[in-house]
């Protein structure tokens, strides 16, 4: 982040619990296994000074939005 913008990588469980089924599963250890080996992510971009919110973007979507806003590479996400 920095004083105009934060970005942020977020695994959104309640997407992935829907979308997989996890859901349905009853124990927690087996749920846990099963959500961290899942690569899904949304990306947000927040502008503070406009109080905006981008997103869910895909990672594609976000390096759009990101370039289109003229970010910084130190806001940059891997």
């Amino acid at each position: 982040f920095n004083d105009n913008y934060i970005t942020i990588k977020e695994k959104p469980r309640y997407k992935i619990d829907t979308l997989l089924g996890l859901d349905k599963i009853d124990d927690l250890y087996d749920y846990d296994k099963a959500f961290d080996k899942i690569h899904y992510f949304d990306y947000w971009i927040i502008d503070k000074q406009l109080d905006s919110v981008y997103g869910p973007y895909k990672k594609n979507e976000f390096l759009i939005k990101f370039k289109e806003l003229n970010l910084p590479d130190s806001l940059k996400i891997k």
